[in-house]
C-alpha cells in the first residue's frame, strides 16, 4: 500500500500525469477505501486481469478516463513507448534514448 500512496502523491503534486501499477486483487478493497477517504483530487480506476491481478490506473485529470483504454496493452512500437513514457512522467531526452537504443547519427538542420 506503501507504493500507492506513494504515487498517490506524484499524481497530486504533479511529478506526472498517470501512475500505471500491477496490483493483487485481495487488495482491491484497500484500494478504494485509500480513494473514498483521501482529500486529494485524484482519480483511479482498475483494470482485473484475471482471477489474482488487477492493473491500478491512478490520475488527477479525469480525460485520462477516456484515454487508458485505448492504451497499448504490450508497447511494440516506439510509438506505444513513447506514449506510455509521456503519461508516466518521463522526460523526452530518456525516452529518445531508448527508441534509439544510443544510436548514433548525423543531423543536417533542414534536410
Amino acid at each position: 500500500m506503501a507504493q500507492i500512496v506513494e504515487h498517490a502523491q506524484m499524481i497530486d503534486k504533479g511529478v506526472k500525469p498517470l501512475s500505471i501499477l500491477a496490483i493483487k486483487n485481495k487488495e482491491v478493497d484497500s484500494i478504494n477505501e485509500f480513494f473514498s477517504t483521501n482529500d486529494c483530487p485524484i482519480h483511479f480506476k482498475i483494470e482485473y486481469l484475471d482471477n489474482s491481478w488487477s492493473t491500478l490506473y491512478i490520475f488527477k485529470n479525469v480525460l485520462m478516463y477516456r484515454l487508458i483504454p485505448h492504451l497499448p496493452p504490450r508497447p511494440l512500437t516506439p510509438s506505444d513507448h513513447t506514449l506510455l513514457r509521456l503519461l508516466c512522467g518521463y522526460s523526452i531526452d530518456p525516452i529518445l534514448e531508448f527508441i534509439t537504443k544510443g544510436d548514433k547519427f548525423e543531423f543536417i538542420n533542414g534536410a
